[in-house]
C-alpha cells in the first residue's frame, strides 16, 4: 500500500538531483482492445537495466525492476505479462472495465522516460447481413441494399464497396447502412459488399445484385410460379390418364345376358347383328315343318329358338 508513495519519493528525489527526464509521448496513445483477447501497450525506447512502473488510473498496477516483474493491482493478477526487458506490457483476456488511461515510467541511468496510453475496450462486431429490394424498369435495375447486424450497436460504421467483373473491390461513395443504386443491363451482376466495423473489430459480407434472373417480383416469387406450373401440369397428366382408362373401359365387352350372345364385331370394327326367332309346334313354316322341328311327343309343348346372324352387306363380298 505504500508503493504509489515510495515511487512519487523516489521520482521527486531524481528530479531534484537533476536527472534528466525525456518528454516521451505527450498525447495519449489510442489503443482498441476486444472482449476477451489481448492486447500489447509497446514503448519505443531501449534503455539499459530500467526501472518501469505502470499505473492504471491514479493507482500502480505493476512494476518490473531488477528484472523482476511484479503485478500490484488486484483486478489484473494474472493477466499481465512483462515482455521485451520491460518494454511491452500484454494484458490479457480484456474486460469492458480495462478501458481508461495508462501511464508508464521508466528510469535507467539517471534518465526518466513517460508515456501514456488511452485503451478503449469494444464487443466483437457481430456478423451482419444483407437484404436486397429489386425492381427492373426495362433496360435498368433499381435495388436498395440494406446492412444489418442481429444486435443494434451505435458504435458501429458502415462502408459499402463494389466490383464488376474485377477481382478487386472499390469504394463506393455512399455510406451508411442502407444504399440505393441504379444499374444498366450491362452491369445487373454487380456485386457489393458492406463492411461493419469499430475501431477495434471489422466483419463484411458481400451479395450480388442478380436482376438478370429477376422477374418482378423477386426469386422466392419466380419459384412460386415454377412450382405452381408442375403442379398444374401434374394435374392435366392425371386427367388425361384418367380419361384413357374410362375410353377402355367402355370398349370392354359386355358379359351375355339371357342366353343371347353378346355383340361381336368383325376384323373391320363393323358390328354383326344376331336375328332371334321362335317357334311353336303348330307354326306352319316350311323350314320348320321339314326340318327343324321334331314331331315326335317330347318336343310338342316346347319352343323352339332359331338364331340366324345377319352380316352387313358389305362384309359378304370380302
Amino acid at each position: 500500500m505504500f508503493v504509489p508513495f515510495i515511487r512519487n519519493v523516489y521520482l521527486c528525489l531524481i528530479v531534484f538531483a537533476g536527472t534528466h527526464v525525456s518528454g516521451g509521448n505527450v498525447d495519449p496513445i489510442n489503443v482498441y482492445g476486444i472482449i476477451n483477447q489481448s492486447i500489447h501497450l509497446k514503448l519505443s525506447v531501449d534503455l539499459p537495466h530500467p526501472e518501469v512502473y505502470w499505473n492504471f488510473q491514479s493507482h500502480i498496477m505493476a512494476s518490473y525492476v531488477n528484472k523482476k516483474f511484479s503485478v500490484i493491482k488486484k483486478e489484473f493478477k494474472e493477466r499481465l505479462e512483462m515482455m521485451d526487458n520491460g518494454r511491452v506490457l500484454r494484458i490479457g483476456e480484456l474486460r469492458l472495465e480495462d478501458s481508461g488511461k495508462y501511464y508508464v515510467t521508466i528510469t535507467s541511468n539517471n534518465t526518466v522516460y513517460e508515456a501514456s496510453y488511452n485503451l478503449t475496450v469494444y464487443e466483437p462486431v457481430p456478423t451482419p447481413s444483407i437484404g436486397i429490394t429489386k425492381k427492373r424498369d426495362n433496360y435498368w435495375c433499381n435495388a436498395t441494399l440494406n446492412c444489418s447486424v442481429p444486435t443494434n450497436k451505435t458504435t458501429l460504421s458502415y462502408t459499402w464497396k463494389y466490383r464488376h467483373r474485377d477481382p478487386n473491390f472499390q469504394l463506393y461513395n455512399n455510406t451508411g447502412n442502407t444504399i440505393h443504386v441504379s444499374l444498366k443491363n450491362d452491369s445487373w451482376d454487380t456485386e457489393f459488399m458492406c463492411i461493419v466495423q469499430n475501431p477495434a473489430d471489422s466483419k463484411n459480407v458481400s451479395e450480388k445484385i442478380n436482376c438478370t434472373d429477376y422477374n418482378g417480383r423477386g426469386n422466392s416469387s419466380r419459384s412460386y410460379y415454377v412450382y405452381l406450373v408442375l403442379i398444374v401440369i401434374a394435374v392435366i397428366a392425371v386427367i388425361i390418364a384418367l380419361a384413357i382408362l374410362v375410353h377402355l373401359n367402355t370398349r370392354k365387352k359386355k358379359p351375355t345376358q339371357g342366353g343371347i350372345p353378346p355383340l361381336t364385331e368383325n376384323v373391320y370394327r363393323e358390328p354383326q347383328y344376331i336375328q332371334v326367332t321362335t317357334f311353336r309346334p303348330n307354326d306352319n313354316r316350311e323350314e320348320w315343318n321339314n326340318s327343324i322341328y321334331d314331331s315326335s311327343p317330347r318336343h310338342q309343348h316346347k319352343a323352339v329358338s332359331i338364331y340366324a346372324t345377319v352380316e352387313h352387306p358389305s362384309n359378304r363380298n370380302r
